[in-house]
Parts: C-alpha cells; structure tokens; sequence
C-alpha cells in the first residue's frame, strides 16, 4: 500500500491517492453467452479461445484505488485496518475459487444502479457494455428502449420468471413518459415499476395505497424506519 508524500505538502484542499494492490489465483470458463459476446466484438479474430470453454485458471492482479480530501485537521484519508478488512474481503471471496460458481448468482432481491447525470447511454461504461452484450434496443431518441412500466424487458432472465430490470430518466428520454428526468417523472417511472413488481408478487413488494403512502411520508419526515 503506498500514497502520495503527505509531509511535502501542506494538507488541504489537495486530492490524494491510496492504492492496495493484490494477487490471487482462480479459475473459470468461456461460457456459450461469452463465446457470442466475444464473437460479435471481433476478438475470436485474433485469439483461438476455443480452449478456454475448459475449465482453467489465471493469476490475477487488482489494484484498489482510494481518492480522499485530507486536511490538517483530519489528515487520513481512511484507516488503513478498513481498507485491508474492505478489500480482503473481496479477494478472499475469489482466492482459489472457481469464478463461474462464486459469480453464479447474484443474492438479492433488489439491485438500484445510479449512472449519474449521462444522457446517452452509450457513453456510459456500464451502460454501454449491457447495450452491447445483450443487444439492446434504443428508442428513436437513442436512450434505452423501456415499455409502459419502464422494464427493458430484453434483460429477462430465461429461466428467472421473476427477473426484472428497470430503467428512468434521462437515459430513458423519448420513452413512454415525456418529462422522464424531471423530480415528477422519476416519481411517476418508480410508481410504475413498483406496481409492475407488486403485480408478480416480488419479494417485499406491495401495491402503494393512498393511506399507506401518507403514513409512510409521516415516518420519512420524523426519521422513522419504513
């Protein structure tokens, strides 16, 4: 673990830097869904990767970045025994493991991806690779295709009946909803989605009711839990 000289400097205002960086071994396989992936990217060009569908393994290197604001009165970006617990955590999960089984599934119920303030979706890294990977419609604005109830129904899972994913604002722009990206249509696309998931009975989930939404309001403004 290293950073910047912090004594050179007179502390505050400045941005530093600390890294951790780790090594650790696992294993994994192509999988048919990465085959077409890779195919459509133009690698399989280059690279016979026809081996790679057999189990194998690779040494991995990370390398964990850590950006803070020290002052003089608070000259620490962040403990180091967090970071090590934060990031051992990770590469214990991975150490010596068969990925295809440690990232087999993903336990939770909800998952909420904020992108930030991109208006085009391909733009964003994140956005861009689920665009590609899944082949993803865009609607005549460009943004995500998403239906009524802003589900992109396209990121189903085949053998998940469940599975839902959804999407609003301005990556979304052009859809069912015209002021999408306004504090009203974030409102109006999250009620939908809520509905849409109350509707399949999803884990959790129930229909917003007029009482109820009100007494749920009264707890947000007193600080209570939902």
């Amino acid at each position: 673990m290293f950073a910047k000289d912090l004594n050179k400097t007179k502390l505050g205002g400045a941005s530093y830097f600390v890294i951790q960086s780790f090594t650790f071994d696992a294993s994994h396989s192509l999988q048919q869904s990465d085959f077409e992936y890779l195919k459509k990217q133009g690698s399989l060009i280059f690279y016979d990767l026809s081996k790679c569908f057999s189990n194998h393994g690779h040494t991995y290197h990370l390398d964990v970045e850590w950006q803070g604001f020290p002052t003089d009165a608070e000259p620490m970006i962040w403990p180091f025994g967090h970071l090590k617990s934060f990031t051992k955590t990770l590469v214990d999960s991975c150490d010596h493991q068969n990925l295809n089984e440690v990232y087999k599934q993903i336990k939770a119920n909800f998952v909420i991806d904020c992108t930030g303030l991109i208006s085009d979706p391909l733009q964003s890294p994140f956005l861009q690779d689920l665009i590609n990977h899944y082949d993803l419609d865009l609607n005549p604005d460009r943004r995500l295709y998403v239906k009524n109830n802003f589900e992109i129904r396209q990121l189903r899972h085949p053998r998940d009946s469940q599975s839902r994913v959804y999407a609003a604002g301005i990556i979304t722009l052009g859809g069912p909803y015209a002021p999408v990206d306004t504090f009203l249509g974030l409102q109006y696309a999250a009620h939908r989605s809520v509905e849409a998931l109350a509707a399949i009975k999803a884990p959790g989930v129930r229909y917003i009711q007029g009482i109820y939404s009100v007494w749920q309001w009264f707890k947000w403004a007193l600080n209570l839990k939902p």
